[in-house]
């Protein structure tokens, strides 16, 4: 014991977190350059550099921490696991949208992933070893020297720059609060593994369809869901002795109440301590940098190459549509005065094209392509591309009457939004809605750059001469 006593279990705790960060990055970066797939490289990623350090450290460990906490949850608590996760998702997605909007991103939101490596990963892969390395290792081995609020607190901080973005750490701050929360006050590894699963996969559904759940994702929502978070945590737990009264007592006993000493060998050295608080500095100060810079050099998704798609099919006759494309980010190239879009179609014809208002001039290239010059007055950022195109609907009708076209975009991109609009008088409508004129079709997002997003149906159909369906 006294041996235990002198060693600082601060000092491993955050020498195992620096690498996993070191083994994340490094992992991530050659097997994107050995030419694996996006979602395979997150995925393999994950597991190396966090699930590698993660049973690394509960094999190290195992004779200090109790190996208890790895059985199966009781029955009990799981209704109370299953509220904390709903409640917690919903409080860290209000979060995230609110720091993207302070950031200037106000109409954020994320496509659910269609490959199974992401989904895997999201849903599973990282909730059961970002869990193994944060709750069961790094936050045990500082409770055991620092008291079990601030072991909570520290850990969910360092679980929010792990996940290395500014506009991503208020979510994930908040689902590792209640992730170690959860930890303390059930003493179970899979308590805090299920909450993760919840808000990962809730988190999907709701920052791909924000706007229609603005009903739970706002201010007095979360305030509400954090009351409910605090009181599905209370119950999960033991009860407050009798000699506890008071209501932020009793608020500390829900959320950082413990059955055993907080502090069994001591106060951690100073020198640990230090370090810690001088680590955490230096990498929330550095994401912060590295986020303002990346994004004013190209790095972070910003300028660097086109990322974004929106397409709007205007049909205007029985025969005709126009398309309007807005390609944003849309810095030109560095090393060449031009840029080369193609069309989906060889039937389909260039109408027009601007840069930030300014006319582009184009040359037409074999197989529905154009070089677009860039106008001398543009800047050296440019906010948005916008191109028009005539397409004729003979070549998107299929033999039922129905249209259906390729969802592809003009440049390789990461984000393609499709939308349908009817001119009064095309000859066209949207089957049981005979007033709307306008719908979006397809919201695609892809974790590469890509052209193809596959086939897409414009949910129109023509009209007769009595102005009915077909």
């Amino acid at each position: 014991m006294a041996a235990a006593a002198r060693r600082s279990f601060v000092w491993q705790a955050l020498g195992f977190y620096v690498l996993a960060l070191l083994l994340s990055l490094a992992s991530s970066v050659l097997l994107a350059l050995a030419g694996l797939p996006f979602g395979w490289v997150m995925l393999l990623g994950e597991l190396i550099g966090v699930g590698a350090p993660a049973v690394a450290l509960a094999y190290l460990t195992r004779r200090v921490l109790d190996t208890r906490v790895f059985v199966s949850p009781k029955g009990r608590i799981m209704p109370w696991v299953v509220l904390v996760g709903v409640s917690a998702t919903i409080v860290a997605v209000q979060k995230g949208l609110a720091t993207r909007a302070a950031l200037g991103d106000p109409d954020f939101h994320q496509p659910i992933p269609s490959d199974f490596a992401t989904l895997f990963l999201v849903v599973l892969a990282a909730p059961i070893t970002e869990e193994l390395l944060f709750r069961a290792g790094i936050q045990r081995l500082f409770a055991l020297q620092w008291k079990t609020s601030y072991a909570v607190l520290a850990t969910a901080f360092l679980f929010a720059v792990f996940h290395g973005t500014i506009d991503r750490f208020g979510e994930t701050f908040v689902i590792g609060l209640f992730a170690g929360v959860m930890f303390v006050r059930t003493g179970n590894y899979w308590a805090p593994v299920f909450i993760h699963m919840i808000c990962n996969t809730l988190g999907l559904v709701f920052l791909a369809h924000p706007k229609p759940l603005w009903f739970v994702l706002n201010e007095g929502s979360a305030l509400a869901f954090v009351a409910l978070a605090v009181w599905g945590a209370y119950m999960a737990g033991p009860k407050p002795a009798a000699s506890i009264r008071g209501l932020m007592r009793r608020l500390r006993w829900a959320l950082f109440g413990a059955t055993g000493p907080e502090r069994p060998y001591g106060p951690a050295s100073r020198a640990a301590v230090a370090t810690f608080w001088g680590l955490a500095t230096v990498l929330f100060f550095g994401t912060i940098i590295l986020y303002v810079f990346g994004r004013q050099a190209g790095v972070m998704g910003a300028r660097g190459r086109i990322t974004r798609e929106e397409q709007e099919w205007v049909i205007i006759s029985a025969d005709d549509a126009i398309v309007h494309s807005r390609l944003t980010p849309a810095a030109w190239p560095l090393t060449s005065p031009t840029l080369t879009i193609r069309l989906p179609y060889e039937e389909a014809q260039l109408t027009s094209a601007t840069l930030d208002g300014l006319d582009v001039t184009s040359r037409a290239l074999p197989g529905a392509g154009y070089e677009l010059a860039r106008p001398d007055a543009a800047t050296s950022e440019p906010e948005a591309l916008t191109l028009a195109w005539a397409m004729p609907l003979a070549a998107v009708r299929l033999a039922d009457g129905r249209l259906a076209v390729k969802a592809q975009s003009l440049r390789p991109v990461r984000f393609l939004r499709l939308t349908v609009a009817l001119v009064p008088g095309c000859g066209h409508v949207f089957p049981g809605q005979p007033g709307k004129t306008h719908m979006q079709v397809l919201t695609h997002g892809s974790p590469q750059e890509t052209q193809d997003f596959g086939r897409c149906g414009l949910g129109v159909t023509r009209v007769g001469d009595g102005g009915r369906p077909l």
